[in-house]
């Protein structure tokens, strides 16, 4: 069965989450004057069963073992956003965002990752989240713009953006070398390593591309159970609140047996 016909028989439920599951993050990378590192992705090894296919050892901690890659296959089956300050070390969860506040956005996504067989949390805040998830010149939206909706128009049935894998990572230069844009002002100005789409889509995929990127009947519907238990737990709605870190490793929501991933400010860089 390919993605067209998955698009007619197989029924998802729309957004309506409770999961302690291993946190990838993107490690930005850094531009000090000519000399840029380049951003990786990262999560802790002592969080998974097994390095992921792809991933390699990492040695961005020299204290910590922990596992890297360049760039990843998403499937992303849920998210959430909730607005935080900071202010003298101490991190404040607010229900509703505010601007000039001084508010930052952090955003998990529950996902799959090629490459490794149990969710993930992708877990990003602030300039790196708006550039993969934002509405506008995002990772995401260029996905659903330039993949998912030529799918469901070919297909004449609405699939969900987590049919199809999203390939994504640093950007590099014709020369090889990390692309970095500016972001922030003042005190807190600094060049990051861009993150963009890949697979060279810069316009509608062809019906081949969209086959390549479909996720596959079984991964589609264990896709489709786990998007259905998120929803139905409430995990889309539930926010943090400003208690004890103790209280708070305890509110990470869970949903079958996982490795216990306790919330902590290391969570969020």
């Amino acid at each position: 069965m390919s993605w067209k016909n998955a698009a007619k028989n197989v029924q998802w439920t729309e957004d309506k989450e409770t999961v302690t599951y291993p946190r990838i993050r993107w490690n930005n990378g850094r531009r000090v004057g000519r000399v840029g590192e380049p951003g990786q992705f990262y999560v802790k090894a002592q969080y998974l069963n097994s390095c992921p296919d792809g991933w390699a050892e990492s040695q961005l901690y020299p204290n910590e073992e922990g596992y890297e890659a360049p760039d990843i296959a998403m499937v992303p089956i849920a998210r959430r956003t909730q607005p935080f300050t900071m202010a003298d070390g101490v991190m404040t969860w607010h229900k509703h965002y505010e601007r000039d506040q001084g508010m930052k956005l952090y955003t998990e996504i529950v996902c799959f990752l090629r490459g490794y067989n149990e969710p993930v949390i992708f877990a990003c805040k602030g300039w790196i989240a708006g550039r993969i998830t934002a509405v506008k010149r995002s990772v995401f939206q260029e996905h659903n713009e330039y993949v998912v909706k030529p799918a469901n128009a070919a297909a004449e049935a609405p699939l969900p953006q987590w049919a199809f894998w999203v390939e994504f990572g640093g950007a590099y230069d014709k020369a090889g070398k990390p692309v970095f844009i500016e972001v922030g002002s003042g005190s807190q100005k600094a060049a990051l390593h861009d993150v963009i789409l890949k697979g060279n889509l810069t316009q509608a995929a062809t019906d081949n591309q969209i086959e390549a990127l479909y996720i596959g009947d079984e991964l589609f519907n264990k896709a489709a159970v786990l998007r259905a238990e998120l929803v139905t737990s409430g995990w889309l709605e539930e926010r943090r609140g400003n208690t004890q870190a103790e209280e708070l490793a305890a509110a990470t929501p869970k949903i079958a047996p996982q490795a216990d991933v306790p919330f902590d400010e290391e969570a969020i860089f």
